[in-house]
């Protein structure tokens, strides 16, 4: 235990109270920050979205141009395999060019009804993918507006911190070093909380019972009390005090 002066205290329980301000409105303007990234994420993922179905879009459309070269070099084959055809000499040359202008011509009665097929769905995704464009500039304008809502209801609390965050620059060199780093220490541990008072004998941190002996000394006054279940410092509070 450390004797520290009355006044060392006061700073101390002063700190406490910044602290616990400070966590108060660090959780509201986090949960702002949660509310406006919930809301950008949404926007990301619709995007993502869209440029996902402009990637298979794109991909159909390769695919749809794939088929027209074939369609056309086809084509092109059966004409010249038709001119090719009046000048065939023998029966033979006949034959195996009649064939393949069969070949070729059922090929691309297939691939025709390829492209018709394709081309049906391609117009349907840009449709689709129109219609999701028009849906992402309509959320945008929807969410934007949400989040400048947001953020306006968070200004007080921002400049509330700012203030708080000032008080407490103020007050920390006004503490003996090894008594702030003690304080900083349980407070890390004890989720915010290293100083509490003792009323009617009971910790206000844990809620256990100080021993009668302990409860007196630390209403003497003189050495740094700990609580012995919890750990953080204490000090008497008087009936007329306030609460933290």
């Amino acid at each position: 235990m450390q004797e520290i002066t009355q006044e060392q205290v006061e700073r101390l329980i002063h700190l406490q109270q910044i602290e616990t301000e400070s966590i108060r409105i660090k959780k509201i303007v986090n949960s702002v920050y949660e509310k406006i990234s919930e809301r950008n994420s949404r926007i990301v993922n619709f995007r993502k979205m869209i440029d996902e179905k402009e990637v298979a879009l794109q991909l159909m459309k390769d695919r749809y141009r794939l088929f027209e070269v074939e369609f056309n070099e086809r084509a092109t084959r059966i004409q010249k395999s038709k001119e090719t055809l009046k000048g065939v000499s023998t029966h033979k040359e006949y034959q195996v060019l009649s064939r393949e202008i069969d070949d070729n011509v059922n090929q691309n009665k297939k691939i025709d009804d390829l492209l018709i097929k394709e081309l049906e769905e391609i117009e349907q995704q840009e449709r689709e993918l129109n219609e999701r464009k028009a849906e992402l500039v309509q959320l945008e304008t929807m969410l934007g507006k949400e989040i400048e809502e947001i953020e306006n209801e968070s200004v007080e609390e921002k400049q509330q911190l700012e203030i708080i965050e000032r008080k407490k620059e103020e007050i920390t060199p006004l503490i003996l070093p090894k008594l702030l780093a003690k304080f900083m220490k349980i407070s890390n541990i004890a989720g915010g909380l290293a100083i509490v008072p003792v009323e009617n004998g009971t910790c206000k941190g844990c809620h256990i019972n100080l021993p009668p002996q302990k409860y007196i000394e630390l209403q003497r006054g003189g050495p740094l009390t700990f609580c012995q279940q919890c750990h953080r410092i204490i000090y008497y509070k008087k009936p007329e005090e306030t609460n933290l």
